[in-house]
């Protein structure tokens, strides 16, 4: 799905309701032989992401690669009130199913998301999310490295490396695919909405992104 400009809606909630759950949507580059990857709304009621996201694709923008980007929990977002749930009744929550076994609904949705990222060749992947209450922009990843760091500081100069495995997305990263989690902050809070589309918007145009940065974004 290669959404244009005129066909996203007027409001994040236009373009909630027009995506299927869960799907990839492409914002093709000016070199095409290139790639990164997004993933947002991995739990219903984190919006952040998906304002920058429609944001981007309203203002027109062109990434200099390819970006792909997984929109997950769209049917919980869908629940009334709008972005209120976190993950469906029933259900498990979607970013801890991205490793074995995959053998329900959720773990399915992972798995698939995976093949397809996998058959990418992508050159890193970034995950946005918001925080449970308010409070400042973070980023969290599995391990320490400057390509990690170049990808957070894109967002925040606040990362935290955590050994905890939980079937997190980013949980996939590695020394040759870098990938951090982006703790925006509140899902109420504007400045968190500024943060994912600041950070977002470097993301897509810088040429190269897995450098590390001569200073930190705040």
């Amino acid at each position: 799905m290669n959404p244009q400009p005129e066909a996203v809606g007027d409001t994040v909630f236009d373009f909630l309701s027009l995506l299927p759950d869960p799907c990839w949507l492409v914002l093709p580059g000016k070199d095409r032989s290139r790639c990164r990857v997004i993933s947002t709304l991995l739990h219903g009621n984190e919006p952040s992401g998906l304002m920058a996201l429609h944001r981007c694709i309203r203002e027109g923008l062109q990434p200099c690669v390819d970006i792909h980007v997984f929109v997950g929990a769209v049917s919980a977002a869908k629940v009334e009130p709008v972005f209120s749930q976190r993950f469906l009744p029933g259900c498990r929550d979607l970013n801890r199913c991205f490793r074995p076994p995959f053998d329900d609904g959720e773990g399915s949705v992972a798995q698939r998301m995976l093949d397809y990222l996998w058959g990418l060749d992508a050159e890193c992947l970034i995950d946005i999310h918001n925080t449970s209450g308010s409070g400042p922009e973070f980023s969290v990843t599995p391990f320490d490295s400057e390509a990690q760091r170049a990808l957070a500081q894109l967002f925040t100069h606040r990362m935290i490396t955590t050994e905890l495995r939980l079937g997190a997305l980013m949980e996939i990263a590695s020394p040759d695919f870098p990938a951090v989690t982006i703790e925006c902050g509140g899902a109420q809070d504007v400045n968190a909405h500024r943060v994912a589309y600041e950070g977002m918007l470097r993301y897509i145009t810088q040429e190269e992104v897995i450098v590390e940065p001569s200073s930190s974004q705040a």
